[in-house]
């Protein structure tokens, strides 16, 4: 039997303004992901599984045959990121088609986007990859907006399926500010003609 686990990522709560405008939120994506050792276990599958990827995604064929040969004992290689929910569901109604497609499945991620730009940055702050918030408010409720990440247990059985247990991730609480984003658009719009015209060293509304 060969034991997999992979973490189920937890949502960032979103941060909103007075009147329930989201100001940033985290959107789920997906990663591609590559298990050359089940494919090795299973060699007959490598060349249909090689031709799907190559025609549904544009990967290079070249580029997989490395990955299998420099690395077959990983059973967690990253094709490809940022896929939508459609691209994923096709390529799982494909593999449900073929069976002989294995090795392959997709991992869920959460980016965070700032529908409205940089409106109320300063003020807002920003997020890296992993969830850790730098300045305003994302920096000062860091804590509060994350969540907990959950996880995936299986184990292949004799036949190769999963058999799988599954701890949910919980996600993080939402913060309702007091800022107005249309009041916030026309402070700011007013700021960058002051700055243009005048200049000023620091101002505050």
């Amino acid at each position: 039997q060969t034991y997999v686990s992979s973490v189920l990522p937890y949502k960032r709560g979103d941060i909103l303004d007075r009147n329930g405008t989201v100001l940033a939120r985290s959107e789920l994506q997906y990663r591609l992901i590559l298990d050359p050792k089940r494919l090795h276990m299973n060699p007959d599958s490598i060349e249909p599984t090689l031709v799907a990827l190559t025609e549904y995604f544009d990967l290079n064929r070249q580029d997989i045959y490395t990955i299998l040969e420099e690395r077959p004992e990983s059973q967690y290689v990253i094709l490809l990121k940022n896929l939508t929910i459609s691209e994923v569901e096709g390529f799982e109604a494909l593999m449900k088609e073929d069976k002989t497609i294995m090795g392959v499945w997709f991992d869920k991620e959460y980016v965070r986007t700032y529908p409205f730009g940089t409106l109320a940055s300063d003020i807002i702050g920003f997020t890296s990859t992993d969830n850790v918030g730098y300045y305003g408010i994302e920096e000062y409720y860091n804590d509060e907006l994350n969540g907990t990440n959950g996880r995936e247990y299986g184990y292949h059985d004799a036949t190769l399926n999963i058999e799988r247990i599954v701890k949910k991730a919980e996600n993080g609480n939402s913060i309702v500010t007091t800022i107005d984003a249309n009041i916030q658009r026309i402070i700011q719009k007013h700021i960058k003609e002051f700055n243009e015209e005048l200049g000023s060293l620091n101002i505050g509304v």
